[in-house]
């Protein structure tokens, strides 16, 4: 019974540091991915230069992130054009 115990234990920490490691992954191709869209953007000078692409990455991301709490659609909305408006070039 012990021995069943300490396998299961090592499998489902096996699995959760697969999955980590997955999610990681895919955490990083999504900031690559945002990233060179907001690079491409700030070239054609649709967004803001004073900050980095990194910088905006992280900042979309982490608001995308809290969005999902948000409690209608219509609440969705305006936080996309919140953040489409924060993004935008400095006049």
């Amino acid at each position: 019974m012990i021995r069943a115990a300490v396998a299961c234990t090592r499998w489902v920490g096996s699995r959760s540091r697969s999955r980590s490691a997955s999610e990681a992954r895919a955490q990083h191709h999504l900031h690559e991915f945002v990233r060179d869209l907001l690079t491409d953007a700030a070239g054609a000078g649709e967004v803001r230069d004073d900050a980095t692409a990194d910088e905006l990455t992280r900042y979309v991301l982490h608001v995308v992130l809290a969005a999902e709490g948000l409690d209608s659609p219509a609440a969705g909305h305006r936080l996309v054009a919140i953040i489409l408006t924060g993004l935008g070039p400095q006049r």
